[in-house]
């Protein structure tokens, strides 16, 4: 919504990461809403390459961001992982470890109630565009 044929490369650009990271806040509120506590999560992939990225989903999801030292820790990865710990009926926790943390990004508060509003509006709008 709001793009129109003078929208240009940028504009697009941001408006998918924000409507991803919308996406991403739909999925948090949904884990709270079972009564999950999260004071951070891991970032991790292509994407998680992007400074503005990593801090766009701090701030559009009110929590901490790390970025871990080495980046080959993805779905294919965890897959293996719980493939291996089924296969020979081990012990989760000593498979799975937590990577070593080389940054963690915060919420940027300034940027906070502009992108709270815009997230307000992604709530309205999505039903309506949801079956196009």
């Amino acid at each position: 919504m709001g793009l129109n044929n003078y929208s240009d490369k940028a504009s697009l650009t941001q408006a998918i990461m924000e409507g991803v990271t919308f996406a991403l806040r739909d999925n948090l509120e949904a884990l709270k809403a079972t009564g999950a506590d999260l004071n951070s999560l891991i970032i991790l992939g292509g994407g998680s390459k992007s400074i503005y990225w990593q801090k766009l989903i701090a701030t559009v999801l009110n929590i901490s961001v790390d970025i871990p030292k080495e980046g080959d820790f993805g779905a294919a990865f965890g897959a293996a992982r719980l493939g291996m710990i089924a296969a020979n009926n081990l012990d989760a926790s000593l498979i799975c470890k937590a990577p070593i943390i080389a940054n963690r990004i915060h919420p940027q508060k300034e940027f906070q109630n502009s992108f709270e509003e815009a997230y307000g509006k992604y709530k309205k709008l999505y039903p309506a565009i949801s079956n196009i």
